[in-house]
């Protein structure tokens, strides 16, 4: 009696970047057997598609060994081929012969060969990417959507946003590739002026850059932007119980910059002759601040603190503990950082 038995979908839980999980499915298509997958007439699986998606599945399970979780690319390639797996192989049906006959070519040095080529695969691929690692060297540039007038753009990029290059459209122009800074994260393309991009990691750029610029150290008890006076009463205690320094703005009801100082880690600090307002309260932790980026050159976490600050004739002061959020990459806002920065 022939029985009939289903391939069924692959669920493999991967950690995304937006904290959530998701399945991915396998599908790295095997030298060896070229052209398209068939049925036969009976609509079961061949051996030769059998045994395509069987080495697929395989590359699929080395290639998780060593996708790297907390990787934007890596997890989106291994989402991408899963996804192919799923599409070509998921819900087909094979008969026990068809099986019977696959299992003479996949014998247990066959099968860890395949997946290690699926792990290869992901070094390889990980190792272009960072051949093809830019950044955006310019202060600001726009992006435009490759193949679309120059009206038409998509976006502009800040200084230090990382960019990985596509293709040199032309002598002037890159076609790139990037990951949204909010979250959830987006994969998004377009193409740059040449000039407007740089080779590396806009990470360690703008560390450097900030580093070369640190200006003279803060001094004690220096607002560093604002309008305090000693004429005027209200002030602010911040307790800052973080391992690094933070940098902390103070946003007034109009939007505009009121005061911008330094409380170093683990240490208070009193800021008196603040005028009646509501404020917003801002910050960022880090080291190493630097005057000329006006910021820290190794960036920590950023925050915004809920509950807004109200100064009027009844307020004499107030007591701020800041509450630093989780420093783990997945849930760090570098877009929050960034606003920061900008304020």
């Amino acid at each position: 009696m022939t029985h009939v038995r289903w391939l069924l979908p692959v669920c493999l839980c991967v950690l995304i970047l937006t904290g959530g999980c998701s399945t991915i499915s396998n599908t790295a298509s095997l030298e060896t057997i070229p052209g398209q997958l068939k049925t036969d007439s009976y609509g079961h699986m061949t051996v030769a598609e059998l045994l395509k998606c069987r080495t697929d599945l395989l590359l699929l399970e080395g290639s998780a060994t060593e996708t790297e979780q907390t990787d934007f690319w890596e997890v989106r390639n291994y989402q991408q081929i899963l996804a192919d797996y799923q599409a070509n192989c998921a819900n087909k049906r094979y008969v026990d012969s068809v099986f019977d006959a696959t299992e003479a070519h996949l014998d247990p040095q066959t099968k860890q060969h395949i997946k290690d080529s699926g792990v290869r695969r992901v070094a390889w691929n990980r190792v272009n990417r960072q051949v093809r690692h830019n950044h955006v060297s310019l202060e600001s540039t726009v992006v435009y959507p490759s193949g679309h007038p120059a009206e038409a753009q998509v976006e502009t990029l800040s200084r230090w946003q990382d960019v990985f290059v596509l293709d040199e459209e032309t002598t002037a122009r890159v076609a790139i590739e990037w990951v949204s800074n909010s979250l959830p994260k987006h994969h998004k393309t377009g193409w740059v002026a040449k000039e407007a991009v740089a080779s590396g990691s806009g990470v360690e750029a703008r560390t450097q850059f900030c580093l070369n610029n640190r200006g003279q150290p803060v001094a004690e008890n220096e607002i560093l932007h604002g309008n305090t006076s000693q004429s005027r009463f209200p002030m602010l205690s911040i307790r800052n119980p973080a391992s690094q320094d933070a940098y902390i703005k103070l946003i007034g009801s109009k939007r505009n910059l009121v005061a911008a100082f330094i409380v170093e880690a683990n240490a208070s600090r009193v800021v008196h002759g603040l005028p009646t307002d509501i404020y917003e309260l801002w910050f960022v932790t880090g080291e190493q601040f630097s005057r000329g980026c006006d910021s820290f050159a190794i960036r920590g976490v950023a925050a915004r603190m809920q509950n807004k600050l109200i100064y009027d004739e009844r307020t004499l002061d107030w007591e701020v503990r800041l509450e630093v959020p989780s420093t783990s990459p997945l849930h760090a806002d570098l877009a929050l950082y960034r606003e920061f920065e900008q304020l």
